[in-house]
């Protein structure tokens, strides 16, 4: 019941934020979140008739990204739970061109509608600290990957000096709430915030990776640390 109502109150928040999301991402990130997607986009490495699972894609960037920094003959697949992100998502696809190779669908992160071993990679950007149970998640992104497959997992983090953490503390829990606030008038980006303030670090996030079952857990750090992208393998050979 608890991961219920979890997931239940995040589809109410981004269905709220809809309309503020993609603005006030780039502002408060000072457009570096457009760059940090890039960035993970490129690290996917399929071949050129793959299939690629978005999880959480929200309004459609990092599906957009991924299409961009991959061949032509590429498949993107988007799952979302708010119908008002994913509205947005179709427009901007629409915009791009993209159709034939973006579909977007609801569905949640923690029960993918999707068999086992279906995709060459699997995407999540800014999403996994907002799923229910973040174990639970990355159990389904194992599941469909196929042998070999890759996961890149793009979320935000707290930097690793000690004076930046101070600063980037105070933004998140002051200026992130305030700003968001005045914008898109509610309380929402407090609870964004708080939940970046509650991702773990590095080493217990790629140990969890590892519980279930991805291999070679490693991360990259961006811009000092604010954002990380975590990689892993599903092994070829699965006992």
């Amino acid at each position: 019941m608890k991961l219920v109502s979890r997931s239940s109150r995040v589809q109410e928040i981004f269905s709220r934020i809809a309309p503020y999301y993609d603005f006030l991402n780039h502002l408060l990130s000072l457009g570096i979140d457009l760059r940090w997607r890039r960035y993970a986009a490129e690290l996917i490495g399929v071949g050129p008739e793959a299939t690629v699972l978005d999880v959480a894609t929200g309004t459609g960037d990092f599906a957009l990204k991924v299409a961009r920094h991959t061949a032509p003959g590429v498949k993107i697949i988007g799952i979302d739970i708010s119908e008002q992100m994913l509205a947005r998502a179709r427009r901007k696809v629409r915009r791009a061109g993209l159709t034939r190779r973006i579909s977007l669908q609801d569905a949640p992160a923690e029960e993918l509608p999707f068999d086992e071993n279906f995709f060459e990679a699997v995407v999540i950007g800014f999403g996994i600290r907002n799923l229910s149970e973040a174990a639970a998640g990355l159990k389904e992104i194992y599941r469909v990957l196929k042998p070999g497959g890759r996961a890149v997992i793009l979320e935000f983090s707290l930097p690793q000096y000690r004076a930046l953490r101070f600063i980037y503390r105070f933004y998140l829990i002051v200026i992130v709430p305030l700003i968001g606030g005045i914008i898109a008038r509610s309380g929402d980006y407090r609870y964004l915030s708080q939940s970046i303030l509650k991702m773990p670090g590095w080493e217990e996030f790629e140990a969890t990776m590892e519980e279930v079952g991805l291999q070679y857990a490693r991360h990259h750090n961006l811009s000092l640390g604010i954002a990380v992208v975590y990689l892993g393998e599903k092994p070829l050979s699965v006992a």
